[in-house]
């Protein structure tokens, strides 16, 4: 079974933490304009079909958000 994309899983941790896309950009400090638009954010949630808009989420805004929510523990390397 193919695992999930980053922005699979970006989609499920918003959607089961009842985030608005304000609060997701803001936890991943990603950019949020004056007018509340998330520029960043819309392209990691955007269909990969829709190749215009589309970005892959990288692996660091998703471990961040993980973190936060906690849905991940803090591994301490020695």
């Amino acid at each position: 079974m193919k695992s999930p994309t980053n922005n699979e899983r970006l989609r499920a941790l918003i959607q089961g933490h009842g985030l608005t896309r304000r609060e997701a950009s803001e936890l991943m400090r990603l950019s949020v304009t004056s007018s509340g638009r998330t520029p960043a954010l819309d392209k990691y949630l955007s269909k990969q079909t829709d190749a215009g808009n589309f970005r892959r989420m990288p692996d660091a805004y998703l471990e961040l958000l993980e973190l936060k929510l906690g849905e991940r523990r803090l591994r301490r390397f020695k």
